[in-house]
């Protein structure tokens, strides 16, 4: 019987070790997110981003070099700006539009 429990215990042990490893899984493995240490952000002082006329931010999302806003334009349009946080500059606007192909 104590043979028994040793081995079972064994068992259960070389199986958690593996699944913390990442070995015996057959999904593929995911990406990873590595933190890479960067400088410290300058200052830019104040800076006067232009939105879109009559545009209003829905939803807003950072991480440490870029903001992301959701921005609804005039009408019901939707589109996301992404400003790099360095210098406070817009890099660009992405219009989201619905698909013709969906009713």
């Amino acid at each position: 019987m104590g043979v028994m429990i040793v081995a079972g215990l064994g068992i259960l042990g070389v199986t958690v070790a593996k699944r913390l490893g990442g070995a015996g899984s057959d999904q593929p493995e995911a990406a990873v997110a590595v933190a890479v240490p960067t400088a410290p952000p300058t200052a830019f002082g104040e800076v006067s981003l232009q939105l879109p006329p009559r545009a209003r931010i829905l939803d807003m999302a950072m991480d440490q070099r870029r903001l992301v806003l959701h921005l609804q334009l005039a009408g019901r349009d939707k589109a996301l700006m992404v400003v790099d946080l360095e210098s406070g500059r817009s890099l660009g606007l992405i219009r989201l539009e619905p698909d013709p192909l969906q009713p």
